[in-house]
């Protein structure tokens, strides 16, 4: 489980951010970048993975050339973005190095750490209270169902018979996505599901509405955990 924890970590974590560098530098992005990174890091798997699991949908309905192009795209992808943007990279370690340097006050100190125990109670609760509901019998059974049996189309949860292309579903890839890294690591869909993928996916979400938040505050940053505060006090309700 560790080992397939740490493919995770790199499919998830470290070639999204590595694809993102690219973006950061064509746009010359001043501050923020590694939010950008993240953002556009998981834009462009996402999209990628759309293109790929659609034609290996029209050619060959299996799962295992999803795994080899994609896996091979996606690394390349990011080994260009990281060669073309690699001076970025000092200056996102520097810039993490100036905030932490950066002398607050008991107020803004207290406001941040608020701020973040707010951002992270869904994260644990989305640990401590997963449950099972009503997707878990269609969409979780038929990423276990193309794991195991490799065919995209052709799996019928309810029943576990073989079916028709299902256009209602045929052309999301978000099942097949989590599939995928089921494949690649040897976790089950389940766990991956329920428990791995969400906090990458709420980290995210954070991290869009901190750079919206960084356009609509640009000019008054210290209101910039008030904004975050609201945005997840809302989500928890």
């Amino acid at each position: 489980m560790l080992i397939g924890t740490l493919k995770l970590l790199i499919v998830l974590g470290v070639l999204p951010f590595l694809c993102g560098l690219w973006f950061v530098k064509k746009a010359e992005i001043s501050s923020g970048k590694i939010a950008t990174s993240f953002v556009s890091g998981y834009i462009t798997m996402f999209a990628l993975f759309q293109i790929v699991f659609t034609i290996a949908q029209v050619l060959t309905n299996q799962l295992a050339p999803i795994v080899l192009w994609f896996s091979v795209a996606l690394f390349v992808i990011a080994l260009c973005s990281l060669i073309y943007a690699r001076k970025e990279l000092p200056q996102m370690v520097h810039s993490i190095y100036g905030i932490c340097k950066e002398k607050k006050s008991f107020t803004t100190y207290t406001i941040w750490i608020i701020c973040i125990l707010l951002l992270a109670f869904p994260i644990v609760m989305s640990f401590l209270y997963q449950y099972a509901d009503g997707d878990d019998s269609y969409y979780l059974a038929l990423a276990t169902a193309i794991s195991k049996s490799g065919i995209l189309n052709g799996n019928l949860p309810y029943t576990g018979g073989t079916t028709a292309i299902d256009l209602r579903h045929a052309w999301a890839g978000g099942v097949s996505f989590t599939a995928y890294l089921s494949k690649i690591s040897g976790l089950h869909t389940a766990i991956i599901a329920h428990f791995l993928l969400p906090p990458f996916l709420f980290v995210i979400m954070y991290m869009i509405y901190w750079l919206i938040a960084k356009v609509l505050l640009k000019d008054k940053k210290k209101y910039i955990p008030f904004f975050m505060i609201i945005i997840v006090i809302m989500y928890i309700f």
